[in-house]
């Protein structure tokens, strides 16, 4: 009997496929809850081959040419559709085709979808099944190609890979993946193909992934978090299994009770959200089950966090309930393919909030004179590409290092400490600069807060104050009943000097909404305009703290003042 030969790419992420499939080619490595897709190693690569034969049938003369020529401009090809079977599928077509991806969220408001288009120049819009009407409604005139099911690959069909010196070049565009826009208008991240595989590869190295994980992957799939760690796992043959059309904090509890989950990233904002469902848990069901919830917790091999300081109680509540295993900190950035730094998922050591772990390999990092953490490596970008002509400039210092924003310094051992953002998490009071996680840090401590964020509210006497925003926990008893009663309980209980007690408060409850990027990062001067505004400090929904008001009972502390007086 003839046997069909399809030829598989020899290119980085491809090769790595081929190879886990040729060692273990019943193993799954793709599990879409959404659609209830299984798919092994080659039937995934056979998948790619057919889905980038029918999208290469779409492409013009011109765009070939393009694609064709190593010295030619990127070609930019978008793609619609939450993270999955398909959305992987697509991704890898496009890669082996030579073009860049362009991950969108299928739920885009035109004028949004609009301006990523015509920012990115695309050439072709792809989308999954699931985003086929968004994607054609979106795409303004641009050829569309709908993800096609193909039926599974014949057991007469085979692979091989594909004669050497065939691959796209290497600096070549990978994947642009669009900021949240934290600060100023979206701007994608060019990220080459070489940078890609580095920095898939170093997630390996720094989490040690395998085809013995199964990686729960509940993360949105345009922005760095959720495409990253998707890229990892196929890199590394590990399982992932798609879950963000089921995921929920009470999911996810009953996820791990049924055991198997050796890997889940839970970003520091979804620490707080699976804390509150396992107490809401822990009596309405059995023992026995609620054993299993917390046996599954501890059967995770790497539970990391990260994309925002993680408070050091948070981080010694999940070390307890995991029996001693800590939480693995991961530090990076959009503009970098895998992380700057993270701590040792084998380590059991108790570290500092600030400290991020080892640097990953590849990367050089240097802190500025103003204290600014520099990197440099072939993970890092090429380059924006932006509707503002101005994006790129002081991205980079003289040297080719690129500045993350990001306050911090490095250890004698090559530990990363971040201290929080240049812009942002530096409040100028008087003289003083103050950094608001440390303050965020303490008043998470308090036992009726459930979030807090800091920020600086220009002050024309002292430059800015320090404004408190504090989320109360359902079950709070209103201990919290004045902005002096705070400043005692933070001085007492935590130790802050005075200098860096809140001069601002606001209290929220869990309903109201906070602004945040896609991330769950706080977006500070969003929430400096809409809870400390004129109108809502004359509303006396904020506290303002009189500053020639002495605090009673403080007495004269060491370093209140940092040591150079309160004048």
């Amino acid at each position: 009997m003839n046997r069909a030969m399809s030829q598989v790419p020899q290119e980085p992420f491809f090769t790595e496929l081929y190879q886990h499939w040729c060692k273990s080619p019943e193993a799954i490595i793709i599990r879409d809850l959404a659609i209830g897709k299984e798919s092994t190693a080659g039937e995934f690569l056979y998948d790619v081959l057919i889905q980038r034969d029918r999208i290469s049938q779409l492409i013009n003369a011109k765009v070939q040419k393009q694609l064709d020529d190593p010295h030619s401009d990127n070609v930019f090809m978008a793609i619609f559709g939450t993270a999955g079977y398909e959305f992987a599928v697509l991704v890898f077509a496009i890669y082996s085709l030579g073009a860049v991806v362009v991950p969108l969220a299928p739920r885009l408001h035109p004028d949004e979808a609009d301006y990523f288009l015509k920012t990115a120049d695309i050439s072709l819009v792809t989308a999954t099944q699931g985003a086929s009407e968004q994607a054609k409604t979106l795409s303004a005139g641009i050829t569309t190609y709908i993800y096609t099911p193909e039926e599974q690959m014949p057991a007469t069909h085979e692979l091989e890979l594909e004669p050497a010196g065939t691959t796209h070049s290497q600096d070549k565009g990978f994947v642009l993946l669009f900021t949240s826009g934290t600060t100023g208008p979206p701007k994608g991240a060019l990220h080459s193909r070489r940078g890609a595989y580095i920095g898939a590869r170093t997630y390996l190295d720094g989490l040690g992934l395998s085809p013995r994980d199964t990686f729960l992957h509940p993360m949105a799939a345009h922005w760095k978090g959720g495409f990253d760690f998707f890229i990892a796992c196929i890199c590394s043959g590990a399982c992932i299994e798609f879950c963000a059309s089921v995921y929920s904090s009470q999911w996810f509890w009953q996820r791990l009770q049924q055991g198997g989950v050796t890997c889940a990233i839970t970003p520091t904002p979804v620490l707080h959200q699976l804390r509150e469902a396992l107490d809401a848990v822990r009596n309405t069901v059995s023992p026995s089950t609620f054993q299993q919830m917390l046996q599954g917790l501890r059967e995770l091999r790497v539970m990391g966090t990260g994309s925002m300081k993680v408070p050091e109680s948070v981080m010694a509540y999940w070390k307890e309930l995991r029996g001693g295993q800590p939480l693995t900190n991961l530090y990076g950035a959009t503009e970098l393919v895998g992380m700057v730094s993270m701590t040792d998922w084998k380590s059991d050591k108790t570290l500092s909030a600030n400290n991020c772990g080892m640097i990953m390999p590849h990367l050089t990092v240097k802190v500025s004179d103003e204290g600014e953490l520099l990197v440099k490596g072939p993970q890092v970008m090429r380059r924006y590409i932006s509707s503002d002509p101005r994006a790129m400039n002081g991205v980079f210092d003289p040297d080719g290092f690129f500045k993350t924003g990001d306050l911090g310094e490095v250890g004698p051992d090559g530990e990363l400490f971040f201290f929080g953002r240049v812009s942002h998490d530096v409040i100028r009071y008087a003289g003083w600069k103050i950094h608001a996680p440390e303050i965020e840090d303490a008043l998470q401590y308090h036992p009726e807060i459930a979030r807090a964020v800091v920020v600086g509210v220009a002050d024309p006497q002292i430059d800015q104050r320090v404004a408190a925003l504090i989320t109360r926990k359902d079950s709070a008893r209103n201990s919290i009943e004045s902005l002096a009663i705070l400043r005692q309980w933070l001085a007492a209980y935590q130790n802050l000097p005075y200098f860096k007690l809140p001069t601002m408060l606001r209290i929220i409850s869990g309903d109201d909404k906070v602004p945040v990027t896609d991330s769950g990062k706080p977006v500070k001067p969003k929430i400096r305009d809409t809870f400390f505004n004129p109108d809502e400090i004359a509303s006396g929904r904020v506290e303002m703290w009189d500053l020639a008001t002495k605090d009673k009972g403080m007495g004269d502390r060491p370093w209140d003042w940092e040591g150079m007086g309160a004048d």
